[in-house]
């Protein structure tokens, strides 16, 4: 087996020099070490920052080699985090990533210490600065920390942080144009495999365990795929019907589009726009799987209206790019984006909706969606367009134990078990109404 611990090392230094995404380098890892490789690489990236302090205290410095930081991180996160990964291991093996001698002994003696001396990492008093203490605490940036407190309130942006920690469970939805969903309950269970039905939509399932959705029964007869269950609840808010006409404006990697093609009993066309050609081939080959012919890709910037589709659609998915901190326990290096780089966000997504919004015959229904909790791109983005669009209205839904009059919705992982996840429903006006 290639050693995992140094596979980890590579990929953390290539992260925080490149900037680039984890999960796009894990999916190419040998599957014989991905799984613990995945461990590792996400638990470090998860609590980067306390992980940091920790080491500072035990150092008594924090002028310390970027790349020897990173093997005080691995080894720390197995000590803190990975119970399953005895001590002698965790130290030892991390030892061994040392590039020569004195790297060695400096990373043993912090890492010897983490073990004789745990009171070193005790953060800072909450008291003092509450704040700063759930900053380390949950490892997030304190001007992301502010920015999540003003739009939840600091208990509830606690809750969420403490939610996000939790692994987030397989959501997948059920191919109904091929079988139902107890049905495919029936299949896992048959197989020992531990699922649920999920409690907020019609055709979701809830895995126990999470694992590789390609390698459960099913998966190659094109009889589910993964959504979250926030996800498939939008769409059966849309609720497209058999024969009509959808557009989904920013489709790829295509989920929507596919729960939009089975709502519709495969009778209609879902017309999935996307940007950037070389996605077009994960929302082809998936409806291809799925069996959904009634799945067109193309590609297109979904912040100009594509002429071939002005008034045409029935229904309209504009669930827009953002800054995704709805998906943090999923994804946990997204915490260290720049908060700064999300303040052009708002104008873009009020961009595509208005262009979005174009497709629509008067009566249809448009889903406005990001995977996000801040009211600037949410709230703010479908009030702004609702005032320069006085032919589109919202429509009251219940959802989720809720009602929501105003026609949105925000999920939270704490409240809800789903993503965090914004959805507005709209309807452009009948010309007599």
């Amino acid at each position: 087996m290639k050693d995992a611990r140094r596979a980890a090392l590579e990929l953390l230094v290539r992260w925080e020099e490149e900037s680039r995404y984890l999960g796009l380098s894990l999916a190419h890892l040998p599957s014989d070490i991905r799984g613990f490789v995945t461990a590792l690489v996400y638990g470090v990236a998860e609590h980067k920052l306390t992980l940091d302090y920790e080491i500072s205290a035990l150092a008594g410095r924090s002028d310390i080699d970027p790349v020897t930081r990173q093997i005080l991180r691995l080894g720390l996160c197995q000590l803190q985090y990975m119970q399953a990964v005895p001590q002698h291991a965790a130290v030892d093996r991390t030892v061994a990533l040392a590039r020569n001698r004195g790297e060695a002994a400096f990373v043993n003696a912090v890492l010897r210490t983490a073990l004789r001396s745990p009171e070193k990492m005790r953060l800072p008093p909450r008291e003092k600065n509450e704040l700063r203490y759930l900053a380390l605490c949950h490892s997030l940036p304190l001007p992301t920390l502010r920015l999540l407190a003003q739009a939840l309130g600091t208990e509830a942006a606690e809750a969420f942080l403490c939610a996000c920690r939790q692994p987030a469970p397989l959501s997948v939805t059920v191919n109904t144009c091929r079988t139902d969903r107890e049905k495919l309950l029936s299949l896992w269970r048959e197989r020992g495999i531990s699922a649920r039905p999920s409690p907020l939509t019609q055709g979701g399932i809830l895995l126990g365990a999470p694992g590789a959705p390609a390698e459960l029964p099913g998966f190659d007869e094109g009889l589910f795929f993964v959504q979250d269950e926030a996800a498939r609840l939008a769409v059966e808010l849309l609720d497209p019907r058999p024969g009509q006409t959808v557009v989904d404006a920013c489709a790829a990697p295509g989920g929507k589009s596919f729960a939009a093609a089975i709502n519709m009993k495969g009778r209609g066309t879902v017309h999935a726009l996307e940007l950037h050609q070389s996605k077009l081939s994960l929302i082809s080959e998936g409806a291809q799987r799925l069996g959904l012919a009634s799945v067109v890709a193309k590609a297109h910037d979904s912040r100009m209206p594509d002429p071939e589709l002005l008034g045409r659609a029935d229904a309209v998915i504009c669930d827009v790019p953002c800054s995704g901190m709805g998906v943090l326990r999923k994804k946990p290096d997204i915490r260290y984006k720049d908060p700064a780089a999300w303040s052009a966000l708002p104008a873009l997504q009020g961009e595509i909706l208005s262009a979005a919004a174009d497709y629509l015959k008067p009566g249809g229904r448009l889903l406005y969606a990001t995977c996000t909790l801040f009211p600037a791109e949410n709230e703010q983005v479908t009030d702004a367009f609702l005032a320069a669009h006085p032919d589109f209205a919202p429509i009251p839904f219940a959802a989720a134990g809720q009602d929501c009059p105003e026609g949105r919705l925000t999920l939270l992982p704490h409240v809800h078990g789903t993503d965090g996840f914004y959805l507005s429903l709209l309807t452009r006006k009948e010309a007599n109404a």
